[in-house]
């Protein structure tokens, strides 16, 4: 019997803005995916693409370009207040509606091609 198994010691990578801290959440998932024994591993590719965006987004966000913007957006209440009414629409159900269906489509499709650039 195969089971679905993601491992959640992965999340430790995206947690992390600190480069070599990234580096050793990353050592310390892979360690813990090579010593893991009981049962089939396999994570379906829509998983693996949705992991590869938010690592990108996590490490991009720091970058020169966008650096100081961000700052600002961070303090900024009227922004933040907008962003709060969208987060607002999204629903982590089983059953979504056309706009978080039309959402999670596009995520999946961006980190798909990110995936695919970086590997």
């Amino acid at each position: 019997m195969k089971k679905l198994v993601i491992l959640p010691i992965f999340t430790l990578f995206f947690t992390f803005s600190n480069n070599v801290m990234a580096n050793d959440a990353a050592n310390i998932a892979i360690d813990s995916y090579n010593n893991f024994q009981s049962g089939f591993v396999r994570v379906d590719d829509e998983s693996e693409h949705m992991a590869v965006l938010k690592a990108v987004v996590n490490y991009k966000i720091n970058d020169f370009e966008y650096k100081k913007d961000i700052e600002k957006l961070r303090t900024n209440k009227r922004f933040n207040q907008k962003v709060k009414k969208m987060m607002d629409q999204l629903e982590n159900d089983k059953y979504k509606d056309s706009k978080n269906k039309r959402i999670q489509k596009i995520l999946e499709d961006a980190g798909k091609k990110i995936y695919n650039i970086l590997d």
